[in-house]
């Protein structure tokens, strides 16, 4: 225990100066409703607004951390770090200066020069200023290098500006030829290059402090790249701390065993691995970035502890509502986290929550406090017990029984129906197993095993899942029954088998005769994490294929038969349910639609299921086959006999202790009554004989002892008589107030009677509709609502900007539904609570909730494409094929939206009545792409050759596959990756085959479905080229049904060795080199060819601003790795694309076999609204004062809709939206002269100076 006391010494908002508070606990768990002061005072603490002590002792304010769940989920350096001894970046810092120096002069050279360098290679005027060509370089991500290679990351623009600020600072003017100690001599001691993707820098840089004191203290023996060793004084390395603490979470990841230092770096990254059959596998990454944010709050929270210097040691933690990034399952690892890291070594910890889940879920010791807000006084606070909390034990149950209301239901209404029956009717112990087959794999075992003992089966037909037993469980444990009900659970649900099970038991007791289990790992299944029924029988049994109906052959599948991706490792058979695929799955496949295997080759709605059922896998194998070895079973079958017959012997000791108890009433009854003691035999047996009756020695003794009863008894009347007077009195009393509170029911209900309006005191979201009828206040409130919902809601990130109005996601507020709630307070119950709601109301004010919602998925479609256009958006490892040669992009760092924190903003934003237009600040992180995984790409690319060939009746065009594999082994194609490449290349087989799609002719594709032309600047010798190329790659292109489209993929990157030319493109609002310019004319041809086609449109955006080749919500804007434009085919048979581009007319048709019923098309672009452009004026001392120059041309922007129309002998059938978009302006710029004109006299003179100065040079 420890006693923390606050005491402010300044006033700061609802704290009033030198209050103080106490807490006593080693935990200390702070809760309160919104407002009371619970964020207020974490953060008075940690700001130096009090001062803080524990047990007396006064604790500095470097000595206390803080963090709270609106802190971006983040990984920074905790351990000290001395850069003047490692100075790791040394080579960095003068890479940086020299490449700046580079671009200084190239800059000076063009400039002076008069070539059109800037416009051609970056977009920008000629006469640009140097600072503007520089950010403009810096944007387009060049990277600093370090010797020959990255320096690992890519280095944050604003380190680059802050270096050559301090170095420019430093030497004024003469900054373009220094030393090397110069530069460096420039920099700060304590700067630090700010890296992108700080979660891994961070970590880096803790397992680098600790490797790194290593080697020093060794630096005497002159050692270098020493191994980190667990000694006294560092305890333990901090990756060792980490694992152990991922083994405890039950955690499927873990670091290396160990790192080497050589300075001045660490020798191996940190990266996160695979954790498989106990031990860590190299070869499956997990990047740190991909953690949960919960996953990161637990990992912060652990690197947080190593600050190595011990006067800036954590002494206090302040968590402000850092539980709020935690599902129910992670909040029981934070409480292990907390204890382990934080007050195993001494540390107090004050936690504040709005959660329920996080008190119930505290430990035994921890303290528990309210705070609760005053209006002219400071908060107070009080410690409240545990006691008080004792309901919340039940929430966690609770929580699992609703989170899925549609299974909740069939529960209650099915399966839970079912077994009370069968419990209602049974006479002997029943089984109750999660799956509707493992109950007969158990019977089937029990009766050829010949086991004798006696109890019945739950012969469920449905899968009711462990959740829903659980929930079966939890309810027969509260009801009590003579007859045993066991519960059995599957092996594979770590949170299930914690509740179901008790630790060095074989199962657990729940009282009223109920009792569960977890079936125990086999002997043959010892090294699998998880396990079901199924894998009671070895693998020859489990896999055994049998010949089914049609003649099919199919087995059970395992996750672990396939790869990630759902194709077989064998590349035969594909799985339709991903989700379920991959190493480290043991679990049995369903062998339904959900889960179902097809071949590779087939599509996944017309190819055969391959995937045995669960109960044809019973009926058809193990129920036929008397030979498959059962012994595994005796695991369960025993203990099912070890609980039954514990529960007999229980029950007959509890028999016995009944039948004593009644002898023992009945013997008492006898003593009190002699009389009734032998009346009651002579009644049952008139042979009884005289000399049974007691001795006269006894009836004298029972005479007495009956005289000092009735004494007793006499008293104990009279006491009852008394007690029985004063509830009589204490009955009139009552019977008086009620009366009375009747009268003035009725009283009240009278005056009310004739009021039809809301009544007093009552408020819809805040807005008061007291006295108004229903109408009156459905109009008011809509009025508020309407309002808001034209609110715009402007999204920022930097320069970058989007307008998201409500309406576009369809908000919408239920005025009705809240309405009727406000009207019906006072007259939905009888006339006494009726009456007390109208007091209570208008003594206290009610509040109804108004209710809104709107289109997560549309929300979510807007966050994604948002996301994809921020400036620094980060690019995906990339492939495409091209001839025999696989082409792999390396991906890029950059940002990304956090979208469940984006999406609560927003939330928010629009429930807030009282917020108007207001920007949003997009929350972003750093991340790095996803590491590129030969075992996917090879699967996807994998194909088996086919020709191609058309069937009749009904038609049915099928296209031919040409085979491709790799054309080396997996180990060669790995050491290719392993190279510090932006791209490589792995050589592929391909496997032609003997017929294709274009030797079939008209006969696939004999109608012209839909055509669409643009136009472009056939002079422009760059962009047609672009054009031409774009165009050439997609023409022949066939698209089978089901198919989508990627243009992307088809046309590969864009690159010069193919002959694309550089151009020009807006990146982040900004001209930036690209080449390739032009190509987006081809896919928004493409896209307005295939609206034509009616044709489904799976993944397309929109430019920046306006184009002149399409009308707005009519074009679609490509970029490599990131924005791609995609369509489907959902036509019933192939399509075929025939494009040209010439004479400055782009055409693209698609071509294939009409439909029975086909529409006319027609694509409506309507604009919404102008966004005008404004003027930016730069002076300009070059042009006479007062002169303009217009440098740049503006144009307005706009926000327009797209729509598609389907029409039918002229008469429309359907009018579908198929775009919002939002087009930026592009500001008009004039340039202003500042330039002073001098006399003509000083003219002339300095004319003549400069005929003189040529003539002397001539």
């Amino acid at each position: 225990m420890s006693n923390i006391k606050i005491k402010f010494k300044q006033e700061y908002k609802s704290f009033k100066k030198d209050s103080e508070y106490e807490f006593e606990g080693r935990l200390n768990i702070l809760s309160g409703i919104n407002g009371a002061g619970k964020s207020q005072l974490l953060d008075c603490i940690k700001n130096d607004i009090t001062n803080v002590y524990i047990d007396g002792i006064k604790i500095l304010n470097r000595n206390i951390a803080k963090y709270s769940f609106r802190d971006n989920i983040s990984l920074p350096s905790f351990g000290s770090y001395d850069y003047n001894i490692t100075r790791q970046y040394n080579s960095c810092i003068i890479n940086i200066y020299r490449n700046y120096i580079s671009l200084y002069n190239q800059y000076n050279q063009h400039k002076q020069n008069g070539s059109r360098f800037f416009e051609m290679n970056y977009g920008l005027p000629n006469d640009v200023s140097f600072d503007s060509f520089l950010e403009t370089v810096i944007n387009a991500s060049i990277n600093i290098k370090q010797g020959n290679s990255n320096i690992g990351r890519q280095v944050s623009m604003h380190s680059i500006l802050q270096i050559i600020e301090y170095v420019k600072n430093t030497y004024q003017e003469d900054f373009l030829e220094l030393t090397d100690e110069q530069i460096l001599g420039c920099i700060p001691s304590n700067f630090i290059i700010k890296l992108d993707g700080e979660e891994i820098d961070g970590i880096t840089r803790t397992f680098t402090d600790a490797a790194r004191l290593r080697v020093l203290e060794q630096a005497n023996c002159g050692k270098k790249g020493v191994k980190f060793d667990n000694d006294a004084w560092l305890k333990s390395a901090p990756w060792t701390e980490i694992n152990n603490l991922f083994e405890k979470l039950n955690f499927n990841y873990r670091f290396s065993n160990d790192y080497e230092y050589d300075i001045p770096n660490l020798k191996e990254e940190p990266k996160l691995f695979a954790f498989e059959n106990n031990e860590i596998n190299k070869r499956k990454v997990r990047e740190i970035n991909d953690l949960s944010d919960g996953e990161k709050a637990i990992l912060k929270l652990v690197v947080s502890t190593y600050d190595r210097k011990e006067d800036n040691a954590t002494k206090i933690l302040l968590l402000d509502e850092y539980d709020a990034t935690l599902n129910p399952s992670l909040i029981n690892d934070f409480y292990i986290t907390i204890q382990e890291y934080y007050l195993e070594k001494g540390i107090t910890v004050l936690l504040s929550t709005h959660s329920p889940i996080t008190i119930a879920m505290a430990p035994e010791d921890t303290k528990y406090y309210e705070i609760f807000r005053q209006v002219e006084n400071s908060p107070i606070i009080k410690e409240v017990s545990r006691e008080e909390y004792k309901e919340l034990e039940m929430i966690q149950s609770y929580y699992e029984k609703i989170k899925n209301p549609s299974k909740r239901l069939k529960e209650l209404e099915g399966e839970n129906q079912k077994l009370k029956e069968k419990i209602n009717s049974m006479t002997i112990p029943l089984v109750i197993t999660e799956g509707k087959t493992d109950w007969k794999h158990i019977k089937n075992a029990k009766n050829k095993l010949n086991i004798n003992e006696q109890y019945d089966f739950f012969e469920t037909t449905n899968d009711m899942g462990d959740s829903a037993i659980l929930n079966m469980l939890k309810t027969q444990s509260q009801i009590s029954n003579t007859n045993k009900r066991i519960f059995i659970f599957d092996n594979d649900n770590k949170a299930i088998i914690k509740d179901v099970s008790e630790e060095g038991k074989k199962y657990k007791k729940w009282g009223n005769n109920v009792f569960s289990f977890v079936i125990p790992k086999p002997n043959i299944r010892q090294n699998e994490d998880s396990i079901s029924i199924e894998h009671y029988y070895t693998d020859d049994v489990l896999k055994k294929e049998i010949v089914c109906e049609g003649g099919i052959t199919r087995r059970i599948y395992c996750g672990n038969d396939f790869f990630k991706n759902g194709n077989s490792k064998d590349l035969t058979k594909r799985c339709n349910k991903k989700n379920v695929c991959g190493d480290t799955v043991i679990r049995v496949l369903s062998g339904s639609s959900e889960e179902k295997v097809f071949d590779i080759t087939e599509e996944e709605n017309n190819g055969v299921n391959y995937a045995l059922s669960k109960d044809d896998f019973f009926e058809k194998i193990i129920k036929t086959d008397n030979n498959i070895d059962l012994t595994s079973f005796n695991l369960i079958l025993d203990i099912i006999k070890e609980i039954i017959e514990e529960n007999i012997t229980k029950n007959n000791d509890e028999t016995e202790e009944v039948t004593n108890t009644k002898k023992v009433e009945q013997i008492a009854e006898d003593i009190d009554n002699p009389e009734n003691r032998i009346n009651s035999k002579e009644n049952k047996d008139n042979k009884i004989e005289v000399n049974e009756i007691k001795t006269d020695n006894n009836v004298k003794k029972d005479l007495v002892i009956n005289k000092e009863k009735s004494v007793t008894k006499i008293k104990e009347e009279n006491k009852k008589q008394k007690n029985k007077k004063k509830r009589k009195i204490i009955y009139i009393v009552l019977g008086i107030i009620i009366f009375i509170l009747a009268i003035m029911s009725v009283i009240f209900s009278l005056i009310n009677i004739n009021n039809n309006d809301i009544i007093s005191g009552v408020s819809i979201k805040g807005i008061n509709v007291s006295g108004m009828s229903k109408e009156e206040a459905k109009q008011n409130i809509e009025k508020v609502t309407k309002e808001k919902l034209l609110k715009t809601i402007k999204l920022i990130d930097g320069d970058y900007k989007v307008d998201l109005n409500p309406k576009d996601i369809e908000a919408s507020f239920n005025v009705d539904k809240a309405v009727e709630e406000a009207y019906n307070i006072g007259r939905d119950g009888n006339i006494i609570v009726n009456n007390y709601k109208i007091l209570m109301a208008q003594l206290f004010k009610k509040d109804v909730n108004l209710d809104f919602t709107l289109n997560e998925e549309r929300l979510l479609e807007i966050i994604t494409d948002t996301s994809l256009k921020l400036p620094g958006t980060v690019v995906q490892s990339s492939y495409y094929i091209e001839d025999d040669e696989l082409i792999i992009t390396k991906g890029t760092a950059g940002e990304r939206i956090k979208a469940d924190e984006l999406k609560r903003e927003i939330y928010n934003n629009i429930e807030d009545l009282n917020v108007g237009d207001k920007n949003l600040n997009i929350p972003t992180e750093i991340v790095e792409p996803d590491p590129i995984n030969l075992e996917k790409i090879r699967a996807e690319i994998y194909k088996e050759p086919k020709d191609a060939y058309v069937t009749k009746n009904p038609t049915k065009v099928h296209t031919h596959v040409n085979g491709v594999d790799f054309a080396i082994s997996m180990d060669e194609a790995k050491k290719i990756i392993k190279e510090e490449k932006d791209e490589y290349v792995i050589p592929l087989k391909i496997t032609l085959a003997k017929k294709t799609i274009a030797d079939l002719g008209e006969e696939a594709f004999p109608d012209k479905l839909s055509t669409f032309t643009t136009r472009y600047d056939a002079s422009n010798y760059n962009r047609s080229t672009n054009i031409e190329l774009a165009t050439k790659s997609i023409n022949g292109t066939v698209i089978m049904p089901g198919e989508i489209f990627s243009y992307n993929k088809t046309i590969g990157r864009t690159t010069l060795e193919k002959g694309y030319k550089e151009g020009t493109a807006y990146v982040g609002g900004k001209v930036v080199p690209d080449v390739g310019g032009g190509i987006c004319q081809v896919s928004s041809t493409l896209y307005n060819t295939a609206l034509l086609a009616n044709l489904e449109i799976t993944e397309r955006s929109n430019h920046l601003f306006e184009t002149s080749y399409v009308s707005p919500s009519r074009d679609a804007t490509v970029y490599w790795g990131s924005i791609d434009f995609k369509f489907k085919n959902t036509r019933t048979y192939p399509i075929k694309i025939v494009g040209t581009a010439k004479n400055g007319v782009v055409k693209i048709d698609l071509y294939g076999i009409k439909e029975k019923e086909e529409y006319e098309v027609v694509i409506d672009s309507d604009v919404i609204s102008y966004i005008p452009n404004e003027t930016e004026y730069k002076k300009d001392p070059t042009l006479e004062n007062g002169k303009k120059v217009v440098e740049q041309v503006g144009f307005n922007g706009c926000k327009s809709k797209g729509y598609r129309i389907l029409k039918k002998n002229g008469t429309v059938i359907s009018k579908t939206l198929l775009s919002t978009d939002t087009y930026s302006p592009k500001n008009k710029i004039v340039r202003v002269g500042t330039k002073k004109v001098t006399n003509n006299k000083t003219t002339t003179t300095q004319n003549k100076d400069i005929k003189i100065e040529n003539k002397t040079e001539q």
